[in-house]
């Protein structure tokens, strides 16, 4: 098994660069060395949500794994040559149900050759936290996207959880595409047909009625667009730990382009207004400042791994491309040499990965 180095404090440095490698190094049966574990952040070293990453990672593909603690600089990950089928996950804090999710996807994309259906059952952890993709974005941005490109995912929340108890419980199953994965190719936006808004707030908040305010807020401040079929909004009130909020919107095109407005969670002492415009915000941008965009910045970050991965032509348009992605490009080069093209427009950028 051949090794590969990665520097970890390369491009935007976080979490990101470990979690992409360590699944790639899986499906390409690499031995895995990165240093400078998230060496330009405030905090360097592996949070806890990171190990959790890292171990079910090595649990998935029954390989081996060093230096996995929190606040470790270096880790070696050694994958195993038989994948299990069934895997258990426990996040004893409020790390991301969300990156675990991305690491195991990228790493189950991997397995073209009939395997079967992977299943993952997580135990801990928060569905909705900053600065990781929501169970909301997952469910209807992100995996509506994979089904298109034959890989089968689902996620199902028992129990939601928030930060700082987490608490959470969900399953989630992958089924491989059969042979490889199919193209996927976004290249023209069309009109807004419908805008879809997640809004959540724990049973602690039920008597401020913060879930209908977030949403209430959004569908305001949004209402100067042209939208075919209207806003609908989703207010709920879930069973968590601890008080939690979040809102997450998606609007869907004519030509089957989805665009989110990202995840913004509720905090204390702001108000729940402010949360659902901060979501209405950030769509209206998107969707203004940036009209040849197919998909937002959040969804063009999780595609590119699997665009990568796949040997047919995938391509979308951006409103830019984020350090996030330009660091994803650079760890998947380090792997293979896909080719791809970046043309950057007024207020877009396009990436083709060509057929190879």
């Amino acid at each position: 098994m051949d090794d590969i180095h990665i520097d970890g404090s390369h491009g935007e440095g976080g979490g990101s660069i470990l979690r992409l490698s360590a699944a790639l190094a899986t499906i390409y049966k690499k031995k895995l060395h990165v240093t400078n574990i998230r060496a330009n952040r405030k905090v360097s070293g592996l949070r806890q949500q990171h190990v959790m990453g890292l171990k079910a990672l090595a649990d998935f593909s029954r390989g081996s794994l060093e230096g996995a603690r929190v606040g470790s600089t270096e880790i070696t990950y050694t994958p195993g040559e038989k994948k299990t089928r069934d895997l258990e996950v426990n996040i004893e804090t409020a790390g991301s149900i969300g990156l675990v999710f991305q690491v195991l996807s990228i790493a189950s994309a991997g397995e073209t050759v009939g395997g079967g259906t992977i299943n993952v059952d997580i135990h801990g952890g928060a569905t909705i936290g900053k600065w990781a993709p929501s169970s909301g974005f997952i469910q209807n941005v992100f995996i509506p996207l994979l089904s298109r490109m034959g890989m089968e995912c689902k996620l199902e929340v028992l129990k939601h959880g928030f930060y700082p108890k987490g608490g959470a419980h969900a399953r989630i199953t992958f089924t491989p595409p059969g042979k490889t994965l199919h193209g996927l190719k976004l290249e023209n936006r069309g009109d807004i047909k419908r805008v879809d808004v997640e809004s959540i707030a724990s049973k602690q908040l039920s008597k401020a009625n913060v879930a209908k305010r977030q949403a209430n807020a959004f569908s305001n401040a949004i209402s100067e667009l042209s939208i075919q079929e209207g806003v609908h909004l989703s207010p709920s009130i879930v069973g968590a730990r601890n008080p939690g909020s979040g809102i997450t919107a998606w609007a869907i095109t004519t030509t089957g382009c989805i665009l989110s407005s990202g995840t913004i969670v509720g905090e204390r002492g702001l108000p729940s207004e402010t949360v659902g415009k901060r979501a209405a915000s950030n769509m209206l941008s998107l969707i203004k400042n940036s009209p040849a965009a197919t998909v937002d910045q959040f969804t063009s970050d999780q595609l590119i791994p699997f665009m990568m991965l796949c040997r047919e032509h995938s391509c979308f348009i951006a409103p830019e491309l984020t350090s996030h992605a330009r660091t994803n490009i650079d760890i998947f080069r380090e792997f293979d040499k896909r080719p791809f093209t970046v043309r950057e427009g007024k207020n877009s950028v396009r990436i083709d990965f060509p057929k190879s």
